[in-house]
């Protein structure tokens, strides 16, 4: 088999080890906030923290791996970061495929378990501390990464106590023996993050002998054959490579009536998955391989399968086809909007540019503790009693979105007056609210509503052109238009997820919730 530059994916939960494995001790080491080497804090509980024992298990584990044979350059690799006990025979199909290659750095995208995150962060130190001896990073990289995305941050909280990184080294050093690292973790999986983050990730290894790496596990507490059933349809989405179309399927699958609860984990690290693949798309990946499957309840000493967590490895690799061209501006995977129908005599563009410059007008008002009241305006579209909402981005990241319905002021002072609501008063975001710092990254979109109407039949619903507005006793919710274009829902997906929304079990829309739906002018910056 050829290598080549190569994207490694790997992902753990922690409550998965917690739960699963009770000698798990999360404060064996002490990792350094701002110093230059990240000792291991994992070490001597999800792997052993004795170099020679450690080094001893990870060459077993490779030694009885037997992975298919794949064709092409290999790009990425997937692999899972449980504790050891559980899931290294599965990580070892995947890390047995490096053996006698040669890589100037590894990219890993872990998951950040413990820190919220609006973009990724980066670890800028000098080195990383296994008990098999430090890996220096890939300064150099990881300056070129900052430079190219402002995604791309360093905030030392996120790696501090993180194991979905570290629980991988073992096996890359046993494996590559020396090598450069670009440690990064990521919480998001909204497509803008995912397209922006793959696409910085190929540029800067674009021309340069690197794995790319993600790390996560999979479904999380379903039964054994539960899991076995939703992980195997989750690995085959995997293998078509279409981000868009494997968020769908993973949104889909989080809502299988199996998992416990449902809407629950099929891979816990998404968005780094996603991001992964992308970027091995634009290195020229263009064929997947399922290497090997198993979960929790496959440990020989492990009884109860009523619970369990899935694991998987796969690898991506270039056969030859032409890669995707890197963007050299930011361009959205594919934008939302342009999917979503837009009502019959809707919004002209200049009526768009005069509410998205009320809207900006009000939010500089709000973030800088000013009043604001948009100027008179005479457009008889504008003045119409209409409902509409408000959201606000930064990086990528939902950072406020509120709305209303039924209207009696004039569309433009709607406009104006959800813009500062969101800003101010989602509750959501109450811990981390915008400021005026954030001002010039703040990204808005509108989405200026048509009266709502009463479904009277499912089959009614279009996706791509109905928001959906659910009602249940005393609880409402609803979902706009551009939801279900963006994550590639059928119907039944968007009908359980509005339901969800609204604090109701995904099936209450065939038990008796009620349902309106509604078109939408959806634009935005």
């Amino acid at each position: 088999m050829k290598t080549r530059t190569m994207s490694k994916s790997l992902f753990l939960s922690v409550v998965a080890v917690i739960l699963l494995a009770a000698t798990v001790n999360l404060t064996c080491g002490a990792a350094t906030q701002n110093g230059e080497v990240r000792n291991p804090v994992v070490a001597g509980g999800f792997y052993p923290a004795d170099p020679e024992v450690l080094a001893k298990e990870v060459d077993k584990v490779l030694a009885e791996a037997s992975p298919p044979a794949v064709q092409g350059c290999l790009v990425a690799l997937v692999a899972p970061h449980a504790g050891y006990r559980f899931s290294a025979g599965t990580a070892a199909y995947g890390y047995k495929l490096l053996r006698g290659a040669t890589y100037e750095t590894v990219i890993v995208m872990g998951l950040s378990h413990r820190y919220p995150l609006e973009g990724v962060s980066v670890y800028v130190g000098k080195a990383w501390k296994t008990p098999l001896g430090e890996v220096p990073i890939d300064g150099e990289m990881v300056q070129s990464l900052r430079a190219c995305d402002s995604l791309f941050q360093s905030v030392p909280e996120a790696h501090a106590q993180e194991h979905s990184v570290e629980v991988e080294l073992p096996f890359l050093q046993r494996t590559l023996k020396e090598f450069k690292l670009v440690p990064m973790v990521m919480s998001t999986d909204s497509p803008e993050s995912i397209e922006r983050a793959g696409r910085a990730i190929a540029r800067v290894s674009k021309g340069k002998n690197v794995l790319l790496v993600a790390s996560t596990d999979m479904t999380h507490y379903p039964g054994y054959e539960d899991s076995v059933r939703i992980d195997n349809q989750a690995l085959e989405a995997v293998k078509t490579l279409d981000v868009l179309k494997i968020h769908g399927t993973l949104d889909r699958l989080e809502l299988d009536p199996g998992l416990n609860p449902p809407q629950g984990c099929v891979f816990c690290g998404k968005g780094g998955l996603l991001s992964i693949i992308m970027a091995a798309k634009y290195l020229g990946g263009d064929k997947a391989w399922i290497l090997h499957h198993s979960n929790s309840g496959d440990t020989p000493d492990v009884g109860d399968k009523s619970r369990v967590v899935g694991y998987g490895a796969m690898a991506i690799t270039a056969t030859g086809s032409a890669p995707l061209p890197i963007p050299e501006q930011f361009a959205k995977m594919e934008d939302p909007r342009m999917q979503v129908k837009p009502p019959q005599n809707g919004l002209s563009a200049e009526q768009k540019k005069t509410l998205l410059r009320i809207a900006r007008e009000s939010l500089t008002a709000a973030l800088k503790g000013e009043e604001y009241e948009p100027p008179k305006i005479d457009d008889p579209k504008l003045n119409e009693p209409r409902g509409a909402f408000v959201t606000l981005t930064l990086g990528g990241e939902l950072r406020g979105c509120i709305g209303q319905f039924g209207a009696t002021d004039p569309l433009y002072k709607v406009v104006a007056d959800r813009a500062r609501a969101s800003a101010l008063d989602d509750y959501r975001f109450r811990d981390r609210r915008l400021t005026v710092n954030d001002l010039p990254n703040v990204k808005i979109d509108i989405s200026a509503l048509t009266p709502m109407v009463p479904v009277k039949d499912f089959s009614e619903i279009e996706v791509g052109r109905d928001g959906l507005y659910v009602r249940y006793g005393n609880a409402g919710g609803t979902l706009l238009p551009q939801v279900a274009s963006e994550r590639g829902w059928d119907t039944e997906t968007f009908l359980s997820n509005t339901c969800m929304k609204a604090g109701l079990s995904p099936d209450m829309w065939k038990r008796g919730a009620k349902f309106q739906k509604y078109g939408a002018d959806v634009f935005g910056e």
